[in-house]
């Protein structure tokens, strides 16, 4: 019966995407000639927007994934004047449906997002406020804090609200801009793609796990971001986070519920008790970064201070885990440059406190950490629309043998992101190989852009991994039998 009922669900949620399509089809058709150059120009400043939204810790930093044709033109916004009276607004719908391909572990998942927004500017003071509605199968059951996420949280969430005053003097050489930002706040830190080690400064949704993309993942803090710049290839960024909020973490009938978790519910275990931190002063987050530029390379050097977003096991007393958040540091080191057109770029994150790993008997123990990426991307590779984006990562676990670790000391692996983007089609593989887990996940999409506002999305999620304890701690290969399909469509306004 229940089978069934996900079954007329699925159909319903197909033939819902396929009304819309046509619906689209034929109200944008009578339009698209006359507003193409209209259209044309909204869909650049949309992608503005998102890598913009890429970069949201300060707007004049360079830290999106985009490197190759940000490096070019680092700077380049400061030399415009600012209007002092603009506001826009924009909205975002999402429908989808992802069907797991294996038995017994198939799966479905159905979501609808609505996100809605405004921005603008009155005279030195910027704003933004962006709300998201949304209904997704895999957040039923998600745990926050150690508790069941409330109707409250899985139906609604504040996605950026945030104010902003921003003064600058363009006539000096030195102390040439200051801006102060409050509210709640998505922040970007780092030069990797999908994977940056010190991008830390929000907690994550992982109902999806990973396969959602990082800046839709992030949860906002509400947070306070004083940014200065001493100088036009000199600036300082200093944010303090009072309020502590963990992951979002998949709860039971989830299908990207850790495995561990589930090991534990056999062993009796079926409670969680967190301990969360003390809501006070000294117990809230801050860090700092500094952004420079040399010989046409930009560097930035950061250092992160506060409670981690995943709890970690202390001990596990049938019926009872009990767990707690972690104190955590970090020093961060990253640069990028352009080279004959080729973007180069690495990212070096160094965890001294805070990171814990599982030992043999279940338990964690901390161990410091060394994380570093080394990349480069290049577009229009070969032909126009054609771009490659290759990574490797390292990741070095000191003392790994003191403990009964089960992760391997020493991570390799190495991440591809290709795609071509002709007018109506965009074809793309990702994915990531895990020389020493052993693990693989590719990505394969195609997008169809029925209109410069409406695309479908077509792809899968295929992973290949040990199922050993020797390789219980690979973050894909642990899932090795979750492989899946969806669809999607979008429609922006």
């Amino acid at each position: 019966m229940e089978m069934e009922i996900k079954m007329k669900l699925s159909r319903l949620i197909i033939a819902l995407l396929v009304l819309f399509l046509a619906f689209v089809v034929v109200n944008k058709s009578a339009f698209s000639a006359q507003n193409s150059d209209t259209n044309n120009t909204r869909t650049s400043k949309q992608s503005k927007d998102a890598d913009d939204a890429d970069d949201s810790d300060d707007k004049e930093d360079t830290d999106s994934t985009n490197t190759g044709k940000q490096s070019q033109g680092t700077g380049s916004n400061e030399e415009t004047d600012i209007p002092k009276k603009n506001v826009k607004f924009k909205g975002d719908l999402l429908l989808g449906l992802n069907m797991g391909m294996h038995e017994p572990n198939s799966w479905y998942r159905k979501v609808a997002k609505l996100v809605l927004g405004m921005e603008g500017r009155l005279m030195d003071v910027s704003f933004k406020v962006e709300l998201e509605f949304m209904y997704d199968t895999l957040r039923d059951n998600v745990i926050i804090d150690g508790q069941q996420a409330t109707d409250y949280k899985r139906y609604l969430r504040a996605r950026e609200v945030w104010a902003e005053y921003e003064t600058n003097t363009f006539d000096r050489k030195w102390f040439t801009g200051f801006s102060f930002k409050i509210g709640h706040i998505l922040y970007s830190w780092g030069k990797g793609d999908e994977y940056r080690p010190s991008d830390i400064l929000n907690p994550q949704d992982y109902s999806n796990y990973s396969f959602t993309v990082s800046n839709d993942r992030k949860i906002p803090v509400w947070s306070l971001n004083l940014k200065t710049r001493l100088h036009e290839n000199w600036r300082f960024s200093f944010i303090l986070i009072p309020i502590h909020s963990g992951n979002e973490i998949p709860g039971n009938d989830n299908p990207w519920q850790d495995p561990s978790m589930i090991s534990m519910q056999s062993m009796g275990i079926t409670g969680i008790s967190l301990s969360t931190p003390e809501k006070k002063l000294a117990n809230s987050t801050y860090a700092v970064k500094t952004y420079f530029k040399l010989f046409d390379v930009d560097f930035s050097i950061g250092y992160l201070s506060g409670y981690g977003y995943q709890p970690v096991l202390i001990s596990a007393v049938p019926p009872t885990a009990y767990m707690e958040y972690k104190f955590l540091r970090m020093i961060t080191f990253d640069f990028e440059f352009v080279a004959g057109g080729i973007g180069f770029r690495g990212e070096l994150g160094y965890f001294p406190k805070g990171k814990y790993y599982t030992q043999n008997t279940n338990l964690m123990i901390e161990r410091k950490q060394l994380s570093v990426i080394f990349g480069f991307d290049k577009t229009d590779l070969f032909i126009k629309g054609m771009y490659i984006n290759i990574q490797f990562i390292w990741e070095h676990i000191f003392d790994r043998d003191e403990g009964s670790v089960i992760a391997k000391g020493d991570i390799f692996s190495i991440s591809l992101n290709w795609y071509y983007e002709g007018r109506v089609l965009k074809v793309e593989l990702g994915g990531i190989y895990g020389i020493v887990n052993k693990e693989l996940m590719l990505r394969p999409k195609v997008t169809w852009k029925v209109q410069n506002d409406f695309n479908v999305i077509i792809g899968a999620i295929i992973i290949l991994g040990k199922n050993s304890l020797e390789y219980s701690q690979a973050p894909l290969g642990k899932y090795y039998n979750k492989d899946y399909i969806f669809i999607e469509a979008n429609y922006s306004f």
